[in-house]
């Protein structure tokens, strides 16, 4: 998005890690918690809490236009890790602020996709592509990709089960306009999410 320095971004995230992991193990109990393992379900939810929480922060908080970021150039082995200045300008398609919580989430969402379908898209499990009558996609196609996507976060432990339902569908059966609910449950980050409506550091769209 380029609304923070990356080197800001990962002192702020330090600072909400380190502030919030011993009360989070406490809440727990000891030994629960397997620190930097994000295999570990508790760790996962916590560390999406704070890389959350450090989003809402910098990307809310009057993100400047242009900043200057200090990023690493490569060095020996054994020689001390150098920085150069680097003057970023944000894209001018999201000067609006309000407009980078939406391509926040675009990305997010990309990613994920993209992830799915480099591990699946070769196998039997692989997401559906979505169907079209005149170029025109339905419905009833997306809702059979969007539970193979639901069925490939269980698969990698993400969720103890999910489902979707369509439940207002488009004129004519088309995908435009159609509304789905998708229902998880135990998702990995059931905590963190809670815990970010409960401060209050959810990305408003």
């Amino acid at each position: 998005l380029d609304c923070v320095p990356m080197d800001q971004f990962q002192r702020d995230f330090f600072l909400i890690r380190q502030g919030e992991y011993q009360p989070y193990v406490n809440s727990l109990g000891p030994g629960l918690v397997k620190q930097g393992d994000l295999s570990d379900p508790y760790y996962f939810d916590f560390i999406s809490f704070a890389q959350y929480a450090t989003i809402f922060r910098d990307v809310t908080l009057d993100p400047p236009m242009v900043f200057e970021e200090q990023q690493p150039i490569i060095v020996g082995e054994d020689e001390k890790q150098q920085f150069v200045a680097k003057v970023i300008r944000r894209d001018p398609a999201l000067m609006d602020n309000s407009l980078l919580p939406i391509r926040h989430d675009e990305i997010v969402g990309e990613n994920i996709l993209d992830r799915l379908i480099e591990l699946f898209g070769s196998t039997p499990s692989a997401i559906p592509s979505l169907s079209a009558d005149d170029s025109v996609f339905k419905a009833e196609s997306a809702l059979t990709s969007i539970q193979q996507i639901i069925n490939l976060f269980l698969i990698n432990g993400y969720a103890f089960s999910g489902k979707v339902e369509l439940k207002t569908v488009g004129k004519d059966g088309n995908l435009s306009g159609s509304q789905f609910e998708i229902c998880l449950t135990a998702p990995a980050n059931l905590w963190s999410g809670q815990a970010l409506q409960f401060k209050r550091l959810f990305l408003k769209m």
